[in-house]
């Protein structure tokens, strides 16, 4: 999948940890697999009419033309038709209904891209649990009086998901048809969401133009737009018919479009995450490029050197806490290390790696950069890369570097008792 041009404000947003995302039913969708699961909205209703029909709450004939408006597209009276027949059992139903979900191995990518972006907080228009399990947070749906403070907190203490929609684990609080949609709107969580979407943005991932035209965020666009410009985005297939796409733009809501599978519209979304993921952290110092580092080069010191230093948080997404074994990752994760080397080390007159790697790692390493690139080996000793020739080998862990003329071309032990600037 090509790259995709992402808004500098969106980047830098992420970057600071400044961004609400929004996760919708086709995150979902896509790790569990089956766009006919109660994951989905439809699936859901259909799921809701199979219940009712089966426990004699709904008559042959009402549960007929229950499936009659569920095919003919009318989802808002399919739903309250089922949430009048559930009355005392809609816990009942939604706990038959999401208990038992399970995740396919091969797509759960994509919720790990979606904790690469590390947001100011989670949140979710979703009635099931399966991202908060596998990240290890908390479901708090609207209906729960912290639901406005887990808004506000600390990057440490950020260990929840935030059901606007509710959670099947709380039948009360899940929002199905008008009546629920009224007391959400009244709701002091409706109040923290505007609140928080006045001053950070918000990004849609795997909401569609339906999920968008949902009665609750169409509310939350009309009261953004009396009192704020911020600028909020939806991530979207090019699939994505243009006329529904139309329907909820305006000055707020800006689409982000990547080229996406038509048989499986939500397969590139990890890329498009991990891209945005890679491309804030060359704003944040996790991948950090230090200028004004003095440096002394065969006895002069020469000041502004532009010096890109790989360090170990860059990698967290591929491997916690250490730069893993290039060849031991998997092509796709293999290609990413790659590009964002290849990013972060552009421009830079030299690239620092401060960690020590295998001899055939550091080739990899020196092989993605564009420039220099100083690698420290398992083994001893130092790795010179050059982007125009073979790599050199030193002996010494601690090294000087030649800018004395031009881009750095060679590399000899530090000298003793050296003050300046060294590499180690």
């Amino acid at each position: 999948m090509e790259a995709v041009e992402l808004p500098a404000d969106l980047v830098n947003a992420v970057a600071r940890r400044e961004v609400l995302l929004v996760v919708g039913a086709g995150a979902s969708i896509a790790v569990c697999g089956d766009p006919d699961s109660p994951v989905s909205w439809k699936g859901l209703l259909h799921d809701g009419l199979r219940y009712t029909a089966e426990q004699n709450l709904l008559s042959a004939e009402a549960a007929q033309n229950g499936t009659a408006l569920l095919r003919s597209g009318f989802f808002d009276a399919t739903a309250s038709l089922i949430n009048d027949a559930l009355q005392g059992s809609r816990g009942d139903w939604l706990m038959s209904a999401f208990n038992e979900l399970e995740t396919e191995d091969g797509r759960i990518r994509l919720y790990d891209a979606i904790a690469s972006i590390q947001p100011s907080s989670l949140i979710t228009t979703n009635y099931d649990t399966l991202l908060g399990s596998y990240l290890e947070r908390a479901p708090i749906s609207w209906t729960s009086q912290g639901f406005a403070t887990a808004l506000n907190l600390p990057e440490a203490l950020r260990n929840t998901v935030l059901h606007v929609h509710g959670c099947y684990l709380e039948s009360d609080s899940v929002v199905l048809d008008a009546a629920d949609y009224e007391r959400l709107s009244r709701s002091s969580a409706m109040e923290a969401l505007q609140t928080a979407a006045a001053t950070r943005p918000l990004l849609f991932v795997g909401c569609g133009p339906d999920g968008l035209r949902d009665p609750h965020f169409r509310r939350l666009w009309d009261w953004l737009g009396d009192v704020t410009t911020r600028q909020h985005y939806a991530l979207l297939p090019k699939s994505v018919d243009s006329k529904a796409m139309r329907a909820v733009s305006g000055n707020h809501l800006r689409f982000i479009l990547y080229d996406g599978d038509e048989d499986d519209s939500y397969a590139a979304l990890p890329l498009v995450l991990e891209q945005l993921a890679d491309e804030a952290s060359l704003e944040t110092g996790q991948l950090q490029d230090v200028g004004r580092v003095a440096v002394e080069a065969l006895g002069k010191v020469v000041d502004e050197i532009r010096i890109a230093v790989l360090t170990a948080r860059g990698f967290e997404a591929l491997v916690p806490e250490a730069l893993p074994p290039i060849e031991s990752l998997e092509e796709n994760q293999q290609e990413r290390l790659h590009r964002l080397l290849a990013q972060q080390t552009r421009g830079a007159d030299l690239c620092i790696v401060p960690l020590p790697v295998t001899r055939k790692d550091a080739d990899s390493i020196c092989m993605a950069s564009d420039v220099h690139t100083l690698v420290p080996l398992e083994e001893g000793g130092m790795l010179l890369g050059s982007p125009e020739g073979e790599p050199e080998i030193f002996e010494d862990s601690v090294v000087e570097v030649d800018f004395s003329d031009g881009p750095p071309k060679a590399c000899r032990p530090a000298s003793p008792g050296h003050q300046q600037r060294v590499l180690r």
